[in-house]
């Protein structure tokens, strides 16, 4: 895991940001999509936005996956993870054509993430990773795909 550092407080990125609820994350991803997503109850009292569960083995736009942008919350239906994925990622941030370097500099840039360590698979960077104090990590893959997950914050660490 990269070192820990301050960046934003929250990391909202396209309306979305760990710990809104998981009602209104589904309004923001609706309205980014221009779709009908619902919320579904998962095992274990956690909750995901994604299309209704009658229908999730159905392609969206002749690509099979889930959603495009994917919201995990916890049993207080606040969100713990946001997934962008790069099939509608790249429209959703207007980066088709543009390299994962380059993507990674331009979102440090436009969420003032102070930086995103790179991580390694076999001696070849396999994307780059921000861990924030503040209890939330941030992951891009070589295909641009983000992963914003929360984490423990560095002030809740217990080593008695």
């Amino acid at each position: 895991m990269a070192e820990m550092k301050a960046g934003p407080k929250v990391l909202q990125v396209k309306g979305l940001y760990l710990g809104m609820h998981i009602f209104e994350a589904c309004k923001v991803v609706n309205k980014l999509l221009n779709s009908q997503y619902v919320v579904n109850e998962l095992n274990g009292g956690q909750y995901e936005v994604n299309i209704p569960a009658d229908q999730q083995s159905k392609q969206y736009h002749g690509i099979y996956t889930g959603i495009p942008i994917y919201v995990k919350a916890d049993a207080t239906r606040k969100v713990t993870s946001i997934c962008f994925y790069l099939w509608f990622g790249d429209k959703i941030f207007n980066s088709t054509g543009i390299k994962a370097e380059d993507f990674v500099q331009e979102f440090i840039n436009a969420y003032h993430v102070p930086s995103m360590e790179p991580i390694y698979s076999e001696q070849e960077v396999a994307g780059w990773e921000f861990v924030s104090i503040y209890g939330y990590k941030v992951y891009i893959d070589l295909n641009k795909n983000i992963s914003i997950e929360a984490i423990t914050k560095k002030s809740e660490f217990k080593f008695d």
